[in-house]
Parts: C-alpha cells; sequence; structure tokens
C-alpha cells in the first residue's frame, strides 16, 4: 500500500469516527450512532425514497391511508413506515429494498 492510500484511509476512517461522535452527541440522532455504513446508506435511501415521492411539505402531511392505493403513495407511505420503524429496527439496503418491493405487490385475494 502507498503512503497516499494509507493518508486517504486514515482520512476515511478519520471522517467515519467524527460521524459517529456527531450522531452521538444528538439528543435526536445518538440512537443511529452505532449504525453499520450499510445501515446508514439504507436510511439515507429510505428518507430519498419518501422525499423524492412528496412535491412539496403539504403533500407530505397529506400521506394519508386513503391514498395509500395509489403507486407513488404506496412507495412514499411505505418508505414513511420504514422510516418511523428503523430506530427500533435498524434494517440493511438489500431488507430496506426488499420491504419496499413486497409492498408494491398487489395484496393476494382472500381465497
Amino acid at each position: 500500500m502507498s503512503g497516499q492510500d494509507e493518508d486517504r484511509s486514515s482520512a476515511e476512517v478519520g471522517s467515519e469516527q467524527m460521524l459517529r461522535s456527531e450522531l452521538g452527541a444528538g439528543k435526536y440522532t445518538r440512537w443511529a450512532a452505532g449504525l453499520s455504513v450499510d445501515q446508514l446508506v439504507a436510511l439515507v435511501w429510505l428518507v430519498g425514497e419518501f422525499t423524492m415521492r412528496m412535491g412539496s411539505t403539504e403533500q407530505a402531511l397529506l400521506v394519508v391511508e386513503r391514498d395509500k392505493h395509489r403507486s407513488g403513495m404506496r412507495r412514499a407511505w411505505e418508505a414513511l413506515r420504514l422510516l418511523v420503524d428503523f430506530k427500533r429496527a435498524p434494517m440493511s439496503l438489500d431488507e430496506v429494498r426488499h420491504a419496499m418491493r413486497a409492498a408494491m405487490q398487489p395484496p393476494k385475494e382472500e381465497q
């Protein structure tokens, strides 16, 4: 490994430590300080999934059960549900993607 690679690795480690320190210091973020990199990526993915589906703050506030049947709203609703649950049960990016795909499946008809 070259000196430059070692410096970059040290910088990356320092950045991650700083991020985790900042997360750990915040009243509303300390729960996330111990998340894995994959879980942090999944969390940011969920934020993006939800916010990309919402055109405005007002629209986001109107995401209610009655709109859940619309495709974009279903995805937004599921992303919001997963975001709320994320603090209690962090998920990997693969788990988030699987949950989003499952939410988009049409309901199975009862027999």
